[in-house]
Protein backbone atom coordinates (compact mmCIF):
# COMPACT_ATOMS: atom_id res chain seq x y z
CA UNK A 1 0.00 0.00 0.00
CA UNK A 2 1.36 3.82 -0.58
CA UNK A 3 2.30 5.81 2.09
CA UNK A 4 -0.40 6.66 4.19
CA UNK A 5 -2.78 4.31 2.48
CA UNK A 6 -3.38 6.61 -0.71
CA UNK A 7 -4.91 5.62 -3.44
CA UNK A 8 -3.27 4.83 -6.66
CA UNK A 9 -4.60 8.26 -8.67
CA UNK A 10 -3.22 10.12 -5.18
CA UNK A 11 0.49 8.58 -5.39
CA UNK A 12 0.32 9.45 -9.23
CA UNK A 13 -0.66 12.95 -8.58
CA UNK A 14 2.20 12.47 -5.66
CA UNK A 15 4.64 11.40 -8.21
CA UNK A 16 3.91 13.74 -11.18
CA UNK A 17 5.51 16.20 -8.61
CA UNK A 18 8.67 14.82 -8.56
CA UNK A 19 11.87 14.29 -10.54
CA UNK A 20 11.55 10.33 -11.67
CA UNK A 21 15.08 10.07 -10.99
CA UNK A 22 15.09 11.52 -7.75
CA UNK A 23 12.29 9.28 -6.47
CA UNK A 24 13.41 6.77 -3.78
CA UNK A 25 13.45 3.02 -3.76
CA UNK A 26 9.78 3.13 -1.80
CA UNK A 27 8.53 5.97 -3.92
CA UNK A 28 7.26 7.93 -0.87
CA UNK A 29 10.98 10.59 -1.54
CA UNK A 30 12.14 12.61 -4.17
CA UNK A 31 13.44 15.90 -5.52
CA UNK A 32 10.23 18.54 -6.45
CA UNK A 33 10.11 19.69 -10.03
CA UNK A 34 10.85 23.26 -9.62
CA UNK A 35 11.41 26.37 -11.94
CA UNK A 36 15.31 26.22 -11.79
CA UNK A 37 15.72 22.56 -12.64
CA UNK A 38 17.34 21.92 -9.50
CA UNK A 39 17.55 18.42 -8.18
CA UNK A 40 19.97 18.62 -5.09
CA UNK A 41 17.36 19.15 -2.35
CA UNK A 42 19.64 21.01 0.23
CA UNK A 43 20.23 23.51 -2.99
CA UNK A 44 16.22 23.75 -3.88
CA UNK A 45 15.58 24.44 0.04
CA UNK A 46 18.20 27.33 0.09
CA UNK A 47 16.96 28.36 -3.43
CA UNK A 48 13.23 28.45 -1.67
CA UNK A 49 14.06 29.96 1.28
CA UNK A 50 15.83 32.84 -0.34
CA UNK A 51 12.81 33.43 -3.10
CA UNK A 52 10.34 33.57 -0.53
CA UNK A 53 12.32 35.70 1.45
CA UNK A 54 12.85 38.38 -1.72
CA UNK A 55 8.65 37.94 -2.45
CA UNK A 56 8.15 38.54 1.18
CA UNK A 57 10.44 41.61 1.07
CA UNK A 58 7.59 43.30 -0.94
CA UNK A 59 4.70 42.91 1.06
CA UNK A 60 1.49 41.00 0.73
CA UNK A 61 -0.66 41.55 -2.19
CA UNK A 62 -4.27 42.88 -1.15
CA UNK A 63 -5.37 39.26 -1.59
CA UNK A 64 -2.72 37.63 0.68
CA UNK A 65 -4.31 39.91 3.55
CA UNK A 66 -7.73 39.03 3.36
CA UNK A 67 -8.42 36.47 6.39
CA UNK A 68 -10.46 33.83 4.24
CA UNK A 69 -9.35 30.92 2.29
CA UNK A 70 -8.44 32.60 -0.92
CA UNK A 71 -6.30 34.88 1.56
CA UNK A 72 -4.33 31.56 2.45
CA UNK A 73 -4.27 30.27 -1.23
CA UNK A 74 -2.73 34.06 -2.14
CA UNK A 75 -0.02 34.17 0.68
CA UNK A 76 1.22 30.83 -0.70
CA UNK A 77 1.15 31.92 -4.17
CA UNK A 78 2.99 34.76 -4.02
CA UNK A 79 5.94 33.32 -1.75
CA UNK A 80 6.46 30.21 -4.34
CA UNK A 81 5.50 31.48 -7.18
CA UNK A 82 9.08 31.61 -8.41
CA UNK A 83 9.80 28.46 -7.33
CA UNK A 84 7.05 26.17 -8.08
CA UNK A 85 4.08 26.13 -11.13
CA UNK A 86 1.24 24.82 -8.35
CA UNK A 87 1.98 27.71 -5.78
CA UNK A 88 -1.16 28.67 -4.22
CA UNK A 89 -2.67 25.05 -5.51
CA UNK A 90 -4.12 22.65 -2.34
CA UNK A 91 -2.35 19.64 -2.24
CA UNK A 92 -3.92 16.39 -4.51
CA UNK A 93 -2.92 13.16 -2.18
CA UNK A 94 -2.45 12.15 1.22
CA UNK A 95 0.60 12.90 3.53
CA UNK A 96 1.51 13.30 6.96
CA UNK A 97 3.43 13.45 9.53
CA UNK A 98 5.13 10.27 10.99
CA UNK A 99 2.02 7.68 11.19
CA UNK A 100 -0.29 10.58 11.62
CA UNK A 101 -2.06 12.22 8.53
CA UNK A 102 -2.46 15.67 7.66
CA UNK A 103 -6.07 16.51 6.29
CA UNK A 104 -7.20 14.03 3.26
CA UNK A 105 -6.96 16.44 0.32
CA UNK A 106 -10.47 15.67 -0.23
CA UNK A 107 -11.42 17.91 2.75
CA UNK A 108 -8.42 20.55 2.66
CA UNK A 109 -10.48 23.63 1.53
CA UNK A 110 -13.28 22.58 3.89
CA UNK A 111 -11.22 22.36 6.52
CA UNK A 112 -9.78 25.52 5.88
CA UNK A 113 -13.48 27.31 5.62
CA UNK A 114 -14.46 25.91 8.95
CA UNK A 115 -11.18 27.48 10.71
CA UNK A 116 -11.61 30.73 9.21
CA UNK A 117 -15.20 30.56 10.28
CA UNK A 118 -14.24 29.99 14.20
CA UNK A 119 -11.58 32.41 13.81
CA UNK A 120 -14.25 35.35 12.86
CA UNK A 121 -16.40 34.15 15.03
CA UNK A 122 -13.54 35.02 18.04
CA UNK A 123 -13.89 38.44 15.60
CA UNK A 124 -10.36 37.67 14.28
CA UNK A 125 -8.37 37.49 17.84
CA UNK A 126 -9.11 41.19 17.97
CA UNK A 127 -9.38 43.05 21.58
CA UNK A 128 -7.47 40.41 23.19
CA UNK A 129 -4.79 40.45 25.16
CA UNK A 130 -1.27 39.40 25.28
CA UNK A 131 -1.61 35.93 27.04
CA UNK A 132 -4.76 35.67 25.09
CA UNK A 133 -4.06 36.14 22.55
CA UNK A 134 -0.79 34.11 22.08
CA UNK A 135 -2.75 30.46 23.37
CA UNK A 136 -5.23 31.50 20.65
CA UNK A 137 -3.33 32.35 17.52
CA UNK A 138 -0.99 29.29 18.64
CA UNK A 139 -4.21 27.32 18.57
CA UNK A 140 -5.13 28.44 14.87
CA UNK A 141 -1.65 27.82 13.46
CA UNK A 142 -1.78 24.41 14.99
CA UNK A 143 -4.80 23.91 13.33
CA UNK A 144 -3.87 25.54 9.92
CA UNK A 145 -0.64 23.00 10.35
CA UNK A 146 -2.49 19.90 10.90
CA UNK A 147 -4.49 21.15 7.45
CA UNK A 148 -1.51 20.79 5.72
CA UNK A 149 -3.18 22.38 2.28
CA UNK A 150 -0.31 22.65 0.51
CA UNK A 151 2.88 20.37 -1.39
CA UNK A 152 5.46 22.08 0.13
CA UNK A 153 6.15 25.51 1.83
CA UNK A 154 3.75 25.01 4.31
CA UNK A 155 5.21 26.22 7.48
CA UNK A 156 6.41 29.77 5.61
CA UNK A 157 2.77 29.80 4.53
CA UNK A 158 1.98 29.45 8.22
CA UNK A 159 4.54 32.31 9.34
CA UNK A 160 3.56 35.01 7.25
CA UNK A 161 -0.60 33.97 7.38
CA UNK A 162 -0.01 34.17 11.27
CA UNK A 163 2.17 37.54 11.23
CA UNK A 164 -0.61 38.94 9.33
CA UNK A 165 -3.42 37.60 11.19
CA UNK A 166 -1.58 39.15 14.66
CA UNK A 167 -1.15 42.36 12.78
CA UNK A 168 -4.53 42.98 12.23
CA UNK A 169 -5.49 42.12 15.85
CA UNK A 170 -2.92 44.75 16.96
CA UNK A 171 0.08 42.99 17.58
CA UNK A 172 3.21 42.22 15.84
CA UNK A 173 5.06 38.67 15.57
CA UNK A 174 8.78 39.42 16.02
CA UNK A 175 10.19 36.34 14.45
CA UNK A 176 14.01 36.03 14.13
CA UNK A 177 16.44 34.15 12.16
CA UNK A 178 17.56 31.42 14.38
CA UNK A 179 13.71 30.78 15.51
CA UNK A 180 13.25 28.17 13.22
CA UNK A 181 14.23 25.11 15.04
CA UNK A 182 11.73 26.40 18.18
CA UNK A 183 9.14 26.73 15.64
CA UNK A 184 9.22 23.96 14.35
CA UNK A 185 9.70 21.98 17.55
CA UNK A 186 6.90 23.94 18.55
CA UNK A 187 4.76 23.04 15.89
CA UNK A 188 5.45 19.31 16.08
CA UNK A 189 4.47 19.42 19.64
CA UNK A 190 0.99 20.93 18.80
CA UNK A 191 0.74 18.30 15.88
CA UNK A 192 0.83 15.86 18.54
CA UNK A 193 -0.08 16.93 21.89
CA UNK A 194 -1.33 20.56 22.64
CA UNK A 195 -0.91 23.94 22.05
CA UNK A 196 1.24 24.45 24.96
CA UNK A 197 4.52 24.85 23.57
CA UNK A 198 3.38 27.07 20.67
CA UNK A 199 1.57 29.55 23.18
CA UNK A 200 4.56 29.76 25.00
CA UNK A 201 7.04 30.77 21.65
CA UNK A 202 4.21 33.06 20.42
CA UNK A 203 4.28 34.73 23.75
CA UNK A 204 7.76 35.77 23.87
CA UNK A 205 7.65 36.96 20.51
CA UNK A 206 4.47 38.65 19.91
CA UNK A 207 4.45 42.44 20.56
CA UNK A 208 2.27 45.16 20.80
CA UNK A 209 1.79 46.70 16.94
CA UNK A 210 2.98 50.07 18.61
CA UNK A 211 6.15 48.71 20.02
CA UNK A 212 8.56 47.25 17.28
CA UNK A 213 11.72 46.94 18.40
CA UNK A 214 14.94 45.92 16.64
CA UNK A 215 13.10 42.21 16.64
CA UNK A 216 10.44 43.75 13.87
CA UNK A 217 13.21 44.79 11.17
CA UNK A 218 13.56 41.91 8.43
CA UNK A 219 16.42 40.54 8.59
CA UNK A 220 18.63 39.83 5.09
CA UNK A 221 18.76 36.43 4.24
CA UNK A 222 22.94 35.21 4.21
CA UNK A 223 21.74 32.65 2.14
CA UNK A 224 21.64 33.99 -1.21
CA UNK A 225 24.81 34.42 -2.14
CA UNK A 226 25.18 30.43 -1.33
CA UNK A 227 22.06 29.69 -3.15
CA UNK A 228 23.65 31.26 -6.41
CA UNK A 229 27.13 29.68 -5.61
CA UNK A 230 25.68 26.16 -5.06
CA UNK A 231 23.20 26.45 -8.17
CA UNK A 232 26.44 27.12 -10.03
CA UNK A 233 28.70 24.47 -8.58
CA UNK A 234 25.52 21.80 -9.26
CA UNK A 235 24.82 22.63 -12.73
CA UNK A 236 28.38 22.97 -13.53
CA UNK A 237 28.91 19.17 -12.12
CA UNK A 238 25.90 18.34 -14.22
CA UNK A 239 27.26 19.51 -17.15
CA UNK A 240 30.51 18.00 -16.39
CA UNK A 241 28.49 14.29 -15.99
CA UNK A 242 26.95 14.89 -18.99
CA UNK A 243 30.45 15.45 -20.74
CA UNK A 244 31.30 11.76 -19.24
CA UNK A 245 33.71 14.04 -16.75
CA UNK A 246 34.72 12.55 -13.42
CA UNK A 247 33.46 15.10 -10.92
CA UNK A 248 35.90 16.79 -8.86
CA UNK A 249 36.59 15.44 -5.25
CA UNK A 250 33.83 16.45 -2.48
CA UNK A 251 31.58 16.71 -5.64
CA UNK A 252 28.36 14.65 -5.99
CA UNK A 253 26.92 13.67 -9.20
Amino acid sequence: MSAYGRSAQEQRAFESLLYPETLNSERSHGVLINKFGIRDPQILELAERTAAHDRLSEGLPPQAKEISVEGVTAIHHHLLQDVYEWAGSFRRYTTGRGSAPFAPPDFIESSLSDLIDKLKGESLLCGLDHKSIAARSAHYVNEMNAIHPFVDGNGRMQRTWLRNLCEQAGYHLALRPGDRNAWNAASAHGFYQSDDKMAAFLSDRLKPATDRSRDSQRPSDPSRDRVSQLRDRYLKAEQRAGRGEKPRNGQKQ
